[in-house]
């Protein structure tokens, strides 16, 4: 598996390319039938991460945990996406994530990393997880001969 880790402004990404038998599984079925798999072994890979992002989290009411979700990204020819993050209106997390400065560059809040340390630690188990997700989903539908 060629998986690879990579920063995009401040956003972690899980680039999972390269994955010879998968391919090879995936080829057999429909464009349709092969993009509902690979989201739902996206999605599951994917639960873990935020459940943990969500426990780590620093809870004064616990409604700012609550709001971090994993959540569909922007779609592309060949690309699915998916978000770990909190509403776009609520700034705390990225507050918490970063840390604040004034223009001057005077420290208001100082970073409290929570998002890259869980993306740090857990994402070999997301893409470890993504590909037994994705065999176990073609076995299933080999079984039924749903192609």
């Amino acid at each position: 598996m060629m998986g690879k880790s990579k920063s995009m402004k401040g956003k972690g990404a899980l680039i999972i390319t390269g994955i010879d038998e998968i391919d090879k599984a995936l080829k057999d079925f429909d464009n349709k039938m092969r993009k509902k798999v690979i989201r739902r072994a996206m999605r599951s890979s994917m639960k873990p991460l935020a459940a943990e992002i969500r426990d780590r989290f620093p809870k004064d009411s616990g409604d700012t945990a609550k709001d971090i979700k994993l959540r569909a990204g922007k779609r592309k020819k060949d690309t699915l996406q998916f978000e770990i993050r909190s509403k776009d209106d609520n700034f705390i997390p990225k507050f918490l994530e970063f840390g604040t400065s004034s223009e001057d560059g005077k420290q208001w809040i100082a970073p409290k990393p929570t998002f890259r340390p869980v993306f740090d630690e857990m994402g070999g188990y997301a893409k470890r997880e993504f590909s037994r997700t994705i065999k176990d989903e073609v076995d299933k539908l080999n079984k039924k001969g749903k192609k």
